[in-house]
């Protein structure tokens, strides 16, 4: 979600030909992925319990396909 969101704002930045909007959106991608994500993925299993846990967190955003299903497909 939120890349879509980046990704809708740069493109209305372009749209409207204001580059200052597509600037904003650069540096507001940058802040949310090194200042508040970093700290919301660490406050949540205080926050969720066991049950962070039980939703994937220790799969790295981006490192999806090394995640293994407990689900076998035959």
């Amino acid at each position: 979600m939120a890349v879509a969101g980046i990704v809708q704002g740069a493109a209305i930045g372009v749209i409207l030909q204001s580059w200052l909007v597509v600037a904003s959106e650069v540096v507001g991608s940058l802040l949310w992925n090194y200042a508040i994500r970093p700290n919301a993925l660490a406050a949540l299993p205080a926050r969720a319990g066991s049950t962070a846990s039980a939703l994937g967190l220790g799969v790295p955003s981006g490192d999806a396909r090394r995640f293994r299903s407990p689900i076998k497909v035959i």
